[in-house]
C-alpha cells in the first residue's frame, strides 16, 4: 500500500483523477496512503466484512462491496481511470483472470497499478507463480509482464519493492504499473 502511495505521488500521471477503484481494499490502507492526493472518490472491494468495516471507519470511500474482486469486476460496468490492487496479487496464483477483467474495466489511457511478490529460485512449480511457505503466492516478473501484455496492458513499470518482512527477512517483490493504451493494438 504505501509503495503505490510512493508511485502515484511520484506519477506525471495522476493528476487529479477520480473516480478509483480500490480491489481487495482490506482496512483502507491504499486510501490512507493517498488522501493527500488529488484522488477519489474511492470505491472499495473486499471479500472480508470486517476488514470492510474498519475501511468504513476511516470515511475515505464513497462505495465499499462485499465481493470477490473477480466477480466485481464482471458485474460492474463501470470504467475507471484507475484501479488499484495493493497485497492481492500474492493471494491468486495464476493472473490472467485478473488482469483480463481489470483491463475490460479501465478507461483508455487508463492505469492499473498493483504489487506482487517476486518468485526467486530455486523453486519446484510451473515457472510461473508458486505457493510459499507463509501461504501467498509469488510469481516471476517475466510471467507478470507475459499475462499483462496478453491482457492487452502496455507495461509502464515493474520496480523491485521489498512487500513486507517474514521472521525478520525482507521479501523481494514488484510495484507494477500497466496501462490501458488509448488505441488498441
Amino acid at each position: 500500500g504505501e509503495a503505490i502511495g510512493r508511485e502515484a505521488i511520484g506519477s506525471d500521471v495522476l493528476k487529479p483523477i477520480g473516480p478509483v477503484l480500490d480491489l481487495g481494499c482490506g482496512t483502507g490502507m491504499v486510501a490512507v496512503a493517498l488522501i493527500g492526493l488529488k484522488l477519489g472518490p474511492f470505491v472499495g472491494v473486499d471479500l472480508s466484512p470486517h476488514m470492510l468495516r474498519l475501511a468504513a471507519a476511516k470515511h475515505l470511500y464513497a462505495e465499499l462491496h462485499e465481493s470477490d474482486i473477480i466477480d466485481f469486476l464482471e458485474t460492474d460496468t463501470r470504467q475507471w481511470k484507475l484501479i488499484l490492487a495493493a497485497d492481492v496479487l500474492c493471494y491468486l496464483g495464476a493472473l490472467e483472470p485478473l488482469f483480463t477483467a481489470t483491463y475490460a474495466r479501465l478507461l483508455p489511457g487508463g492505469l492499473f497499478m498493483c504489487s506482487a511478490e517476486e518468485l526467486v529460485g530455486p523453486y519446484i512449480g510451473n515457472g510461473d507463480w508458486v505457493l510459499g511457505r507463509m501461504g501467498r503466492f509469488a510469481q516471476t516478473r517475466d510471467y507478470i509482464t507475459r499475462v499483462a501484455r496478453a491482457a492487452g496492458f502496455a507495461v509502464r513499470a515493474i520496480d523491485a519493492e521489498v512487500q513486507r518482512n517474514d521472521a525478520g527477512a525482507p521479501v523481494p517483490g514488484f510495484l507494477i504499473v500497466l496501462e490501458r493504451a488509448h488505441a488498441d493494438g
